[in-house]
């Protein structure tokens, strides 16, 4: 049985995409349960070519596609659609669907450094 420490080390040692600590607003447009419109706010925690850390107010669960609106450092601001794939306290984890060329472009850019 491996250690809860060793355990997380390989979970982060082994993600596809390397992620880079981000602080920046983000706006969220989820569908809820009944159907109707939810725009959240919250803050990144960190970004990758393949998905985000995000702090919000309130949960969503995993599986639930929503719609990220956030602004890079250096200014480039986009859409990009995700799926929620981890929960854990006020934290999302979410995994980024069909970016495009250019998405990745930035993506990459911010990343790299």
């Amino acid at each position: 049985m491996q250690s809860a420490s060793r355990s997380r080390f390989s979970i982060y040692s082994s993600r596809l995409h390397p992620r880079r600590p981000l602080d920046v607003r983000v706006c969220l447009l989820a569908i809820d349960a009944n159907g109707e419109w939810l725009r959240l706010y919250g803050r990144t925690r960190d970004l990758s070519l393949g998905g985000a850390c995000l702090t919000l107010p309130c949960m969503l669960p995993r599986g639930r596609e929503v719609a990220l609106q956030l602004r890079l450092p250096r200014g480039e601001s986009f859409a990009i659609r995700a799926i929620v794939i981890r929960r854990q306290g006020s934290r999302l984890g979410v995994r980024f669907l069909e970016t495009s060329a250019a998405q990745r472009m930035m993506l990459a850019a911010y990343c790299r450094g």
